[in-house]
């Protein structure tokens, strides 16, 4: 397991985990998310144990610069489903939600999706030639890239390994977001729109970290900004309507005075 970063996206790869907490560490490890076949060596105390998603599995007596090597078996099945337990779909007290227990109304309208969205659906396109119109569309296209090498993946997309080899994981993890998280579906799916830039600037994650941190800001924060207490205002009005009566008396004054005086000419 390893916390894993793909554009804007983090998560737990933790396909890699179910080794090491059942059988004790080995010196090969499988991962249904990797290219069939790939391979690469993972030393367990940066690569692996290293992260917030390991921290509480990480052994006593390890070794951190154990090595162990990774070998990719291109499962798309196996792979979605690990992907899949990232989120919690059971948890809801609400009449409907996305995933870990947070309400999700509905979705209509138009959406833009950018950033590692954007960037995922563009090497899916030029691997696949399959554009994401549809969920059955996504499962296709998820499905054709995990079974594929990295060297075809290559070939494609002309991109470099380190980031090829997340493909199918990405794939996988985009179509489970999207429909089991967000409720896309047939008739709502075509409403993505994927964006690399928005009104001719570049969207990254720069934009939804601060649309996150704009979030978090108090409930009790935004009273601060709102008008006076009830209580003040009506002082205010009292003394506004008293201000007004007697402008008004004032103006009665002199202008019977003005009269009283034309009559006396």
């Amino acid at each position: 397991m390893s916390l894993t970063r793909f554009g804007s996206f983090f998560f737990c790869d933790i396909d890699l985990f179910s080794p090491f907490q059942t059988q004790g560490v080995k010196a090969q490890v499988f991962n249904p998310c990797y290219p069939p076949k790939f391979t690469i060596s993972t030393k367990l105390g940066e690569d692996v144990f290293d992260s917030p998603c390991t921290e509480k599995y990480r052994p006593d007596n390890l070794d951190p610069q154990m090595t162990v090597t990774v070998v990719g078996t291109g499962n798309y099945q196996q792979c979605v489903n690990n992907v899949t337990e990232i989120f919690n779909f059971t948890k809801c007290s609400y009449s409907m939600c996305s995933f870990d227990g947070v309400f999700q109304p509905r979705v209509t309208g138009s959406f833009m999706a950018f950033s590692a969205y954007y960037f995922t659906q563009k090497y899916i396109k030029e691997i696949t030639n399959i554009t994401l119109t549809s969920p059955s569309r996504a499962v296709e296209a998820a499905n054709l890239i995990c079974n594929m090498t990295m060297a075809e993946i290559i070939d494609k997309t002309k991109a470099k390994e380190k980031y090829m080899k997340n493909i199918c994981t990405m794939s996988s993890f985009v179509q489970v977001l999207l429909t089991n998280g967000y409720h896309f579906d047939e008739t709502s799916y075509p409403s993505i729109s994927f964006r690399e830039k928005a009104g001719g600037a570049s969207v990254g994650w720069a934009l939804g970290y601060m649309l996150n941190v704009s979030n978090e800001v108090p409930a009790e924060g935004l009273s601060m900004m709102k008008a006076l207490p009830s209580g003040f205002w009506a002082g205010i009005i009292f003394l506004f309507v008293v201000f007004v009566f007697f402008g008004l008396v004032y103006g009665v004054v002199i202008n019977r005075n003005r009269t009283t005086r034309s009559d006396i000419i």
